[in-house]
């Protein structure tokens, strides 16, 4: 027994622990900490590159550079303007993809009847290349806030279409047998043991089509727009503005980290039943 030399505690008082490191907390200071290290010696690499004359500057810049150039930028009215018009057809195109593509999965991947009905129409339209769609989207609603939201919705719509689509079909046949054998009738069914076990489909879903639909703005920005960051770099790159070229996609690649990183947090607090890896 070991002898105790000192006061008593207090009553009530219990010595604090150390605190335990939250499930996946590791892996997720790993991956930054390797993925952080490489982008670092990358930019080193890139502004060595340029110092020593190994890059022309003029064509493909220096971190130091574009880094001065934002900093600029920042403290510009008119670039937040340009980041309002881009967020706001990213949001709306973003936002009626994600409803209509939840609300269309779930019921197509739930009754064979519709599935059957709207599959080849949308596997049809999911064919086309969306730049073909351009022109006419074009023609319809002109270069406003509707031919952006519309684009990045046909970009952002089909990922998650597909992954909820093959979430609910994947629901675990033995969980359904055992909820119909308690008496669950079938809207029960999908709300209980098929949607939640969809919730991994449709989370990488939600990343894919983020990704997409960020590209779609910009897209649409470079060729057909007056304003936005896609308006900006196009705009840039007539005039030989490689740092700001390379600024505004710094912004843009902030972003997409952003929000990848907020939907793998969801998913992380969702589906707590996966082993973190």
């Amino acid at each position: 027994m070991a002898l105790v030399i000192g006061t008593a505690p207090q009553e009530g008082l219990v010595p604090a622990r150390p605190r335990a490191p939250k499930r996946g907390e590791g892996a997720r200071w790993h991956r930054l900490m390797l993925g952080g290290g490489f982008i670092v010696l990358f930019l080193l690499a890139w502004e060595l590159s340029s110092r020593v004359g190994w890059i022309d500057p003029r064509f493909s810049s220096s971190p130091t550079r574009v880094v001065s150039m934002l900093l600029r930028m920042l403290v510009d009215p008119v670039f937040w303007m340009h980041v309002q018009a881009t967020a706001t057809g990213f949001a709306v195109g973003w936002g009626i993809s994600v409803v209509s593509a939840l609300l269309l999965g779930v019921s197509m991947g739930w009754y064979r009847l519709l599935r059957d009905a709207l599959e080849p129409f949308f596997s049809a339209l999911y064919a086309i290349p969306r730049s073909a769609l351009m022109p006419l989207l074009l023609l319809w609603f002109g270069f406003g806030l509707t031919y952006k939201a519309i684009l990045v919705g046909l970009l952002a719509f089909f990922p998650l279409l597909l992954n909820t689509i093959s979430g609910i079909r994947s629901a675990d046949a033995t969980l359904i047998r055992m909820a119909r054998s308690f008496g669950a009738d079938d809207r029960q069914l999908l709300w209980t043991v098929a949607i939640p076990g969809a919730v991994p489909f449709i989370l990488t879903g939600l990343r894919q089509s983020a990704a997409l639909g960020l590209v779609g703005v910009i897209v649409g920005e470079l060729f057909s727009s007056s304003s936005g960051l896609g308006y900006l770099i196009s705009n840039a790159a007539q005039t030989f503005q490689t740092d700001r070229v390379f600024a505004v996609i710094m912004v843009l690649a902030v972003v997409g980290l952003m929000l990848n990183e907020s939907l793998l947090r969801l998913e992380a607090r969702l589906v707590l039943w996966q082993p973190r890896r």
